[in-house]
């Protein structure tokens, strides 16, 4: 392992390139994480199978699994800056795919696969299906049923913006992914303390409006069924289509 000199500074924070014999034009697959994604080892076990080189993009300055052979590391708050520093440091190799690892990683994935002419989502696709503010509002647009729903600014008094609404309902961050923050409220004197609540879950956000916003919408009573699969050229590939085994009524959902 060695440290080289940064291509930049400032708000990107330091480049470290970790490499172990790796040959320059070895094809490659980019994998965009989080640094202590649970999902890193899986996609590095899958690639070590298939005798795949793996190259990980984080935003930490230590390594994320002994298995790693090379790795760049940016700050996802700066998707832009840290576009350009991935490129930079791509530039002598060869990337034949980039792979979002969560919901956190997919619209940077999809702006590096852009910048490299990799195929790719577009990226404002990939921050639709990671956004639920807008995710909802898409989906209303193009004709699909959706509940009841509102974008709730924490910067305010909670209850004034939330006078109309018909309880249950469900409030929830905008962002995270597995139900974090996801909690039921059934009448208006629960909601100002779930809010506040919610709050303490998402400061850890980098984004301003992710940290002052939350998404509360009207709680769907029934069975739970979760669809699994992908999207390839407009085909798709079913994967899993499975009910949960026990009844997901709240007050929390993880």
């Amino acid at each position: 392992m060695f440290l080289r000199q940064p291509v930049g500074r400032g708000p990107v924070g330091l480049v470290v390139q970790l490499e172990v014999g790796a040959a320059h034009n070895t094809p490659s697959v980019l994998l965009v994480a989080q640094p202590y994604s649970y999902r890193i080892a899986p996609y590095v076990s899958a690639a070590t199978k298939l005798g795949i080189n793996i190259i990980i993009a984080s935003q930490s300055e230590n390594s994320l699994i002994s298995e790693v052979k090379q790795g760049i590391y940016v700050d996802f708050s700066h998707p832009q800056q840290a576009v350009e520093i991935i490129r930079i440091e791509l530039k002598e190799k060869t990337i034949v795919a980039v792979i979002g690892c969560d919901d956190s990683t997919v619209e940077l994935a999809a702006l590096v696969a852009a910048r490299l002419n990799l195929p790719h989502n577009p990226p404002l696709a990939a921050k639709f299906s990671s956004r639920k503010d807008l995710a909802r509002s898409r989906l209303q647009e193009a004709g699909c049923r959706v509940p009841e729903f509102a974008l709730i600014n924490l910067s305010h008094p909670v209850l004034r913006q939330c006078q109309q609404l018909n309880f249950p309902c469900v409030v929830k961050p905008l962002h995270l992914s597995a139900s974090q923050g996801v909690i039921r409220v059934d009448s208006l004197e629960q909601l100002t303390p779930v809010c506040e609540r919610i709050r303490g879950i998402i400061q850890e956000s980098s984004d301003l409006f992710l940290r002052t916003h939350v998404l509360i919408e009207r709680y769907l009573p029934g069975v739970e069924i979760a669809f699994e699969g992908y999207l390839l050229q407009g085909a798709l590939t079913v994967l899993a289509i499975f009910d949960k085994p026990d009844p997901l009524e709240g007050p929390f959902f993880e």
